[in-house]
């Protein structure tokens, strides 16, 4: 527990190093995601080329904005669907490593 200081003293002086991120504004209009209802989910998996996710609808997730800051190599895509009794959400997510 001698290292306890030292990670308290860190946090600390991280707080105060590091600039804060002003959360950003929401304008209008906002994106929206419409989704289709199917029946049966089918067999499912994580390939969005597949028979589940290929008439499956999408949209983009292209901004943090809890800040202020754009991330533009990480432009998600949603796709999803739902049944009476679930929804279904894949999310295809670029990676570099």
């Amino acid at each position: 527990m001698r290292r306890m200081p030292w990670l308290v003293w860190l946090a600390g002086l991280l707080t105060y190093a590091l600039p804060a991120q002003t959360p950003c504004v929401v304008t209008q209009p906002t994106a929206s995601f419409k989704i289709s209802h199917v029946k049966k989910a089918g067999a499912l998996n994580a390939d969005p080329r597949s028979a589940a996710w290929k008439k499956a609808k999408s949209a983009w997730i292209a901004k943090d904005c809890s800040k202020t800051l754009d991330y533009p190599n990480l432009k998600t895509e949603v796709k999803g669907f739902w049944t009476d009794t679930d929804l279904y959400l894949l999310f295809i997510c670029p990676y570099e490593t």
